[in-house]
């Protein structure tokens, strides 16, 4: 059986909100399903989306620490660090975060009452 281009329909692309760079993360509008992933955007520019099926757990070690436990083809530690991040770990655990933002560190007029990411490090955990 082929497939030629009649038979094949596209459904159109849904425009995303553009994103509120000045934000740490962002979240879903009221009413929205849980996404099927979440996205991680790094000082490097790149951006890691990770299916929320493979988040096993969300650990607040303090307001500026949050450590997530990823378990899917890979085994995945990601470490948030940062200020004010005790909402991020609650929504998180919620399944309400479509993207978490490392902040610019040469941006000096962020407030210190702000809610701050600083740093995202990845690792793959092998036992």
């Amino acid at each position: 059986m082929t497939l030629d281009s009649a038979s094949v329909h596209f459904l159109p692309k849904a425009a995303l909100p553009d994103a509120d760079t000045s934000a740490a993360w962002q979240l879903l509008d009221t009413g929205t399903s849980m996404p099927m992933m979440f996205q991680l955007h790094l000082r490097s520019g790149e951006v890691i989306f990770f299916p929320y099926s493979d988040l096993r757990e969300v650990r607040l070690r303090d307001a500026g620490f949050i450590q997530l436990a990823l378990l899917g083809v890979a085994q995945y530690r990601v470490s948030i660090s940062g200020r004010l991040l005790k909402e991020l770990a609650t929504v998180l655990g919620l399944g309400r975060v479509r993207s978490m933002h490392v902040a610019d560190p040469r941006d000096i007029s962020r407030p210190e009452d702000m809610p701050t990411i600083e740093a995202i490090d990845i690792e793959v955990v092998t036992d």
